[in-house]
């Protein structure tokens, strides 16, 4: 899930133009976790943005249906979703609920060394439980840290990358 992470970081820091003291990850969304992912296991990191994230993927990878999910998928009884199929929310795009089984930024935020880390969560999230996923992950970290709690909930400008009402 993280390799293309971490082959731009690898390619960033053979730039002559880029100040590698200065690598800072902004991700959203499923992103929002894979940065904090990132920061736990390359220290060449320094600074993440975490903006409404998804911290944690055990609910979504353990259960007796992504297990038979994910068997028919590896013998090939099951193919992947259509591309911007609409099946959880309103988020666009299925996810592979057994990808998800050993993903939980969550825990790793810990290992994130001693870099600021600003988790931007929305109030009325609606694709999981914030108490589970950004509060937890910020309640956690033992670093420089910054939450922003977005109250009028535009979730839809948020997705975007566009973070307006924080």
């Amino acid at each position: 899930m993280t390799v293309d992470w971490q082959n731009a970081i690898d390619w960033l820091f053979a730039e002559p133009q880029c100040d590698t003291s200065r690598i800072g990850l902004w991700g959203s969304s499923q992103s929002g976790g894979y940065v904090v992912y990132m920061a736990a296991r390359d220290h060449r990191i320094k600074a993440v943005h975490s903006q409404v994230g998804a911290f944690s993927g055990h609910g979504l990878g353990t259960t007796p249906e992504a297990y038979v999910e994910g068997t028919k998928r590896a013998r090939g009884e099951l193919g992947y979703p259509t591309p911007g199929a609409v099946v959880l929310g309103n988020l666009r795009g299925a996810p592979i609920y057994r990808h998800f089984a050993n993903y939980s930024p969550v825990d790793d935020i810990v290992k994130a060394g001693d870099i600021p880390i600003q988790i931007v969560i929305a109030e009325k999230e609606e694709l999981f439980d914030n108490k589970e996923h950004g509060l937890l992950a910020y309640e956690r970290y033992r670093g420089p840290k910054n939450l922003i709690v977005v109250r009028d909930n535009s979730l839809r400008h948020l997705r975007c990358g566009m973070a307006t009402g924080a």
